[in-house]
């Protein structure tokens, strides 16, 4: 938020990646899909209506910045939004391209409660998963590499490593 504060793209408004509940905890496993009623009420408390064009500006200090915007990105079209985008190279990259920018905050436009028709095919379960990779289905793991070789571990984790045959791809060097 002290990012977004102090200088972004002019008209864009904040969203808390953590705080607004892009992800949802659903028993002890973090980072799972919200619920319709959640996503919808948190669009159109941003002002997202179906007909408006999202463009998702990541700050472009880490990698953390685009992962969670590439979440958002995800978020959006599995909910049945179309028109979405990221900013490449983030409010960083718009900076260096000599663009205007504004500090302080903008307030959203809150609109009706959005629509959202989750979409088939958009996201896997574990048994559809196993299916799959049994199948041949390339699986990218795009965790550090410590968490892929399981010398460490998130806390919610029952055991440390990474699903077998799992290629590894770090987000943060992709």
């Amino acid at each position: 938020r002290a990012t977004y504060g102090e200088a972004h793209v002019p008209g864009a408004v904040f969203s808390d990646y953590a705080g607004d509940g892009w992800r949802a905890r659903v028993g002890n496993a973090p980072g799972m899909l919200p619920s319709a009623e959640h996503l919808s009420a948190l669009f159109a408390r941003l002002g997202i209506t179906p007909d408006r064009h999202v463009v998702l500006i990541p700050v472009g200090a880490s990698a953390n910045d685009l992962a969670a915007s590439a979440r958002a990105y995800w978020t959006l079209k599995h909910a049945g939004h179309d028109a979405v985008s990221i900013l490449d190279g983030g409010t960083r990259g718009w900076i260096a391209a000599g663009r205007e920018t504004e500090a302080g905050s903008v307030e959203p436009k809150p609109a009706a409660p959005y629509p959202v028709a989750f979409r088939d095919g958009w996201r896997s379960d574990a048994a559809a998963s196993r299916v799959a990779l049994e199948a041949g289905a390339i699986f990218l793991d795009g965790r550090s590499a410590s968490y892929f070789a399981g010398t460490e571990k998130a806390g919610e984790a029952k055991r440390a490593g990474h699903i077998p045959g799992a290629v590894h791809a770090d987000y943060a060097r992709l």
